[in-house]
């Protein structure tokens, strides 16, 4: 039986979209060169809480002035979005491997299918040889001879090595198969690490720039 295989995952980077990694520095850059926000986030001059004191103008006793972070609200919103490209496209993935996993499921039913009707067909074949065989004996007045016996045995013999064979070649293609759902699988698996390897690199590589 002819085994059809299923393409393995491609893709560049299973995110549907590029990072537009010159434009979002521009716009960290824009946001660091700003007079109220320092490149230390988070030092005590500019922390990254937005303004929980009292009311504008007041300094009441008690009251915390601290200023609001667009470069931290911007970061965050970054990462975010990075996650939810990740998450979406791993489950892209998921999906489309148990879909091959499945039509991989459905040629080892159909591999069930073919050879027992193999081994029904010879079934079959070996009845009527063993009835041609009985009438050709009875008809010699052998049947109870020794070398009745004999062809009668080496009969048996050729059927029982007929299903061995049939048996050999179906899980020969089983484990075949089985071994495209394990490939599958791993690629599955690997193109979803290299998916969070990228869009670390991707965040990364936009952090490196504005620092340069």
């Amino acid at each position: 039986m002819a085994i059809n295989r299923v393409g393995v995952l491609g893709g560049s980077n299973g995110l549907g979209t590029t990072t537009n990694t010159a434009n979002q520095q521009s716009v960290l850059k824009n946001l660091i060169s700003n007079n109220t926000i320092a490149k230390n986030v988070g030092s005590s001059i500019y922390p990254t809480t937005k303004n929980t004191g009292g009311s504008s103008g007041s300094s009441s006793s008690g009251s915390s002035n601290t200023y609001y972070n667009p470069y931290q609200d911007y970061l965050n919103a970054l990462q975010e979005a990075q996650r939810r490209k990740i998450e979406a496209a791993k489950s892209a993935i998921d999906a489309q491997a148990q879909a091959g996993v499945q039509r991989y499921k459905d040629q080892l039913s159909q591999v069930g299918n073919d050879y027992q009707s193999l081994r029904n067909q010879s079934e079959v074949e070996r009845y009527k040889a063993q009835k041609s065989l009985r009438e050709a004996l009875a008809n010699r007045g052998a049947l109870e001879s020794g070398a009745g016996r004999q062809e009668t045995l080496t009969l048996q013999n050729n059927y029982g090595n007929a299903i061995n064979r049939i048996n050999t070649e179906e899980q020969k293609e089983r484990n075949t198969i089985q071994s495209y759902i394990n490939e599958l699988l791993a690629n599955a698996d690997m193109k979803k690490a290299q998916l969070e390897a990228d869009a670390y690199g991707d965040v990364e590589s936009i952090l490196s720039g504005i620092m340069d």
